[in-house]
């Protein structure tokens, strides 16, 4: 994915804070949603970029954001990580089999007025590459059960994996 789809789709999600802010790329990968990222922060702001395997993203500055690389499997260990003003989980969530336990622990990481980004495929059956798929569609039926004020659609795409298209929601606690 180029960095531009990447920014179109997380952009109207962020806060129209005016100040630096401190965020989780939970799954960061080789880092293409934590520049993304980072391009639409303001100055001095933090990135943990999280992932349980070795980053080819070095601890730096991009943008306008500080960026400090964390390995942990987040679906296993605590994120120790606390009052973060959001988090990011691109092609991520769809690691997560018990998604209400991962939300409770999401939760005590953030700040009140927390929010969680998520970039995901727009279906609902597992596969060897997705084994815990939610459509955006059940993402909006599970809102009450796992304690969201508010689940909203903020880009769609189309996807070379499975004819499918992905989405992007930002969700508020």
């Amino acid at each position: 994915m180029k960095s531009s789809d990447a920014i179109d789709l997380i952009k109207l999600g962020l806060s129209h804070n005016t100040e630096a802010e401190v965020w989780a790329d939970l799954g960061a990968g080789s880092g293409t949603f934590t520049r993304a990222l980072a391009s639409l922060l303001k100055a001095g702001s933090i990135i943990y970029a999280m992932d349980r395997s070795a980053s080819t993203l070095d601890p730096t500055v991009y943008a306008n954001a500080s960026i400090v690389h964390v390995k942990i499997d987040f679906v296993e260990e605590e994120i120790t990580v606390h009052q973060l003003d959001g988090v990011l989980m691109a092609n991520a969530f769809h690691f997560v089999a018990d998604k209400m336990s991962f939300v409770r622990k999401l939760k005590k990481s953030l700040k009140a007025s927390g929010r969680l980004i998520l970039v995901e495929y727009n279906f609902d059956t597992p596969s060897h590459w997705v084994p815990h798929p939610i459509s955006y569609k059940t993402l909006t039926r599970r809102r009450d059960d796992w304690g969201f004020q508010s689940v909203t659609m903020i880009g769609q795409r189309p996807s070379i994996y499975n004819q499918a298209s992905m989405y992007s929601a930002v969700i508020e606690f």
